[in-house]
């Protein structure tokens, strides 16, 4: 896959940030803390809470769709059962 973002390029993104010396030596829950901190979001189960929501979705036809939306101003969230 000539796309695919290796572990090795987003750990020299994160040390060449000053974020994290290596990111895959932290546990998970260390390493979502140090780049939460640095880029000064927080990730929430309450999806009423936030601005950015990521959620499943079925469409009529029986589809599975994953869903990225914003309600910030200028954005619009789809109507999967109208929209696709």
């Amino acid at each position: 896959m000539k796309n695919k973002i290796t572990e090795e390029q987003i750990s020299k993104a994160l040390k060449e940030k000053g974020i994290v010396e290596n990111v895959f030596d932290m546990d998970f829950d260390d390493a979502c803390r140090v780049v939460q901190e640095h880029f000064d979001f927080k990730i929430t189960k309450d999806f009423y809470e936030g601005e950015f929501k990521f959620y499943e979705e079925t469409t009529a036809d029986g589809y599975t769709v994953y869903i990225a939306s914003c309600s910030g101003i200028g954005y619009s969230n789809p109507s999967i059962s109208q929209d696709l």
